[in-house]
């Protein structure tokens, strides 16, 4: 598997263990039969994953959707322990962006680093015409997996990722494309959740 760090804003993983540990807090909360508690757990820990994912990486939207979707998990197996206004209060905090752009931020930074071979170890710099092209071709490829995941279609995504030339990284955005997938699909459950509220 690819090693995923966001390169574009403080660290992912200390966001992500902190919105984690409130939700564990939760879940214990539940187990015992503290439900104020548990409500105020999870309004804070789907706060949090909301912020990661109003990052507007890729990444950020990965690992936001992700604790969503576990606070979605505790709302659902929980539900006889929280009445009809605390369940809305967490599903407010829970809202999700509807980017149209998610692999934008990646993209780029994939055309910083063919414009600036030297910063990449063992990368030569190709000729001026050579990157123009390559630049040209990735920025295509890029709009393309934007498209696929936007549409569901995972496996396009991830066979425009595996054309990336190889200073784009292309196996951390094959990897990428089923994750974004993934979150796609947590984004729809929220809507699903919430349209219990509107009349």
């Amino acid at each position: 598997m690819p090693k995923l760090a966001d390169e574009f804003g403080p660290r992912l993983i200390d966001a992500f263990n902190a919105a984690n540990a409130k939700l564990d807090d939760a879940r214990a909360a539940f187990d015992r039969g503290d439900a104020l508690a548990a409500r105020s757990a999870l309004r804070v820990g789907v706060a949090a994953g909301r912020d990661l994912d109003r990052r507007g990486t890729g990444l950020a939207k990965i690992v936001g959707e992700k604790i969503v979707g576990r606070g979605l998990d505790l709302v659902d197996a929980h539900r006889a322990q929280l009445d009809a206004v605390a369940r809305f209060e967490i599903l407010a905090n829970a809202s999700l962006d509807r980017s149209t752009k998610p692999f934008e931020a990646e993209r780029i930074h994939g055309q910083w680093r063919l414009a600036h071979p030297s910063a990449v170890p063992g990368t030569s710099a190709p000729s001026e015409r050579a990157l123009a092209d390559e630049m040209a071709a990735d920025d295509l490829i890029f709009r393309e997996m934007q498209r696929a995941v936007l549409e569901g279609d995972v496996p396009g995504c991830e066979r425009a990722a595996g054309a990336l030339g190889p200073l784009a990284r292309r196996g951390r955005h094959v990897f990428m494309c089923a994750k974004l997938g993934d979150a796609r699909q947590v984004r729809e459950r929220l809507d699903a959740s919430v349209a219990e509220f509107v009349p």
